[in-house]
């Protein structure tokens, strides 16, 4: 089965790279270099009028932009609002070319693939900086070779992905997902 990502959810990111990225790169396709912004969600929350926890939301893929949010930043930004879509459009074309699927339903995140990976991201990237933060007041990162921050970093990446199954999915399903029938309803067995 083909891994799906929401309409809904490539708008959210055309959103969000419009905030940190500006709209040159949004007029370009994304094909510019990423100079990031110092343009802040609270920002972009007072433009729309919400509160930033809703916003966040928004720029998530948790919660879905309507029409007249999307024309507001727009206008905001000085963006074009048809360029708004182009660069849309351009995502889910490279998406499509790399094997997803796009559909126009709004997705949970464990079935929107970009927003999975997102979240696991986020969690891998903050589980990440405390370390290094940890490891800079231990005075030991200086002494760290890039081959162990870079398998640290491997760590907790794959911690993310636990924490997302602990979150989001089923402890069967994931099991099942790695063809572990026996062990999945082993315990299940001995109940009976």
């Amino acid at each position: 089965m083909k891994k799906q990502v929401s309409i809904f959810t490539l708008i959210a990111e055309a959103v969000k790279d419009l905030r940190v990225y500006g709209t040159d790169f949004v007029l370009a396709l994304g094909q510019t270099k990423q100079i990031k912004t110092s343009t802040k969600q609270a920002e972009y929350a007072e433009i729309l009028g919400v509160k930033s926890a809703f916003y966040s939301r928004l720029e998530s893929g948790s919660s879905v932009f309507n029409i007249a949010q999307l024309h507001t930043l727009c206008e905001a930004t000085g963006l074009p609002f048809g360029a708004l879509f182009a660069y849309v459009e351009s995502m889910k074309q490279e998406l499509i070319g790399a094997g997803y699927k796009v559909v126009t339903d709004a997705l949970p995140i464990e079935q929107d693939a970009v927003r999975k990976d997102n979240w696991i991201e986020e969690k891998a990237t903050a589980l990440n900086n405390k370390w290094t933060r940890e490891q800079k007041s231990l005075k030991q990162y200086k002494q760290l070779t890039a081959e162990q921050i870079a398998a640290k970093r491997q760590e907790h990446v794959l911690h993310a992905k636990l924490l997302f199954n602990d979150k989001f999915g089923h402890v069967e399903d994931a099991e099942l997902g790695g063809g572990q029938w026996g062990e999945a309803f082993a315990q299940d067995k001995l109940e009976d």
